[in-house]
């Protein structure tokens, strides 16, 4: 009998840290979503989403869907939602800097 091969990280995955409660409510109202609207996109129950930002979340340690394409899927997605959160989170200061600019008119 034959394993299957593991499926490849898909690419800019960085290797699954612990995620603190803090940031997985800080990912969640960045996504404009409540605690059901996020509970429902991984299909788990509310009280699961209290609990992972109560206490954090291992995405290594999250259900796997053996019957999905991508068994995977919620550790993707919390990966995804998590760089996407990086990576937009920050202000973007040359917007900043270029409306704070102001041009002194000897009048």
């Amino acid at each position: 009998m034959s394993e299957s091969a593991p499926l490849p990280s898909p690419p800019d995955t960085p290797p699954a840290e612990r995620l603190p409660g803090e940031l997985v409510r800080a990912v969640r109202l960045f996504h404009a979503l409540d605690q059901a609207g996020l509970a429902k996109s991984f299909q788990v129950s509310v009280r699961t989403v209290i609990r992972w930002e109560q206490r954090g979340i291992d995405p290594e340690l999250l259900p796997v869907d053996q019957g999905a394409k991508q068994p995977k899927w919620r550790k993707l997605l919390i990966l995804w939602l998590l760089a996407r959160y990086r990576r937009t989170a920050s202000p973007d200061t040359r917007k900043m800097e270029s409306t704070c600019t102001t041009s002194t008119d000897p009048a």
